[in-house]
């Protein structure tokens, strides 16, 4: 009665030989129904293996994706940062030193890049502004994709400007 549910069962699952990839088919193990029944499932297997690999691509595919997603995300994020750190500098005065509240935020170029990034010292202050020469302040307004054209204080207040400082509260730049 068993070896007739097992033929049954064997015959039920299990393709003949013919219709089976050849990597499917177990060497021989002295039995055709135990044969057959091996042979099952090594297909199943390479069916189960085939599946995964299709899963696998179908991952790194959405990992790409989303590595992508996450670059624009750090991409907006730093954009978002440079636009309130423009109105936070409206309300900063004549800005301070390095590391206190009253010292201006970076702003990010058109290239997406903060001047210390490049070489370029942070702006902290109206004082620091005040101070800068003609080739410093083109550095600037090189970088942020200004126009470099004028007299030095136009050049300055165009750079004062652009970092969102508030006008009405800067000192004299002569």
């Amino acid at each position: 009665m068993t070896d007739q549910r097992v033929t049954r069962l064997s015959n039920y699952l299990a393709p003949d030989d013919e219709d089976m990839p050849s990597e499917a088919i177990p060497p021989d193990l002295g039995d055709e129904r135990l044969n057959r029944l091996v042979s099952f499932l090594n297909y199943k297997f390479n069916a189960i293996d085939a599946r995964f690999n299709g899963m696998d691509e179908r991952f790194d595919a959405m990992d790409v994706r989303l590595n992508a997603m996450d670059e624009k995300f750090d991409l907006l994020e730093r954009r978002v940062s440079s636009v309130t750190a423009r109105f936070d500098n409206k309300f900063k005065g004549v800005g301070g030193e390095e590391n206190t509240p009253h010292s201006y935020s970076p702003i990010m170029n058109g290239s997406n890049h903060y001047p210390h990034e490049n070489g370029l010292d942070k702006i902290m202050s109206l004082h620091q502004i005040d101070y800068f020469n003609g080739s410093v302040a083109n550095s600037y307004l090189e970088f942020y994709g200004l126009n470099t054209r004028g007299s030095i204080r136009n050049r300055k207040n165009r750079l004062i400007k652009f970092l969102g400082i508030d006008t009405e509260n800067k000192m004299s730049i002569e």
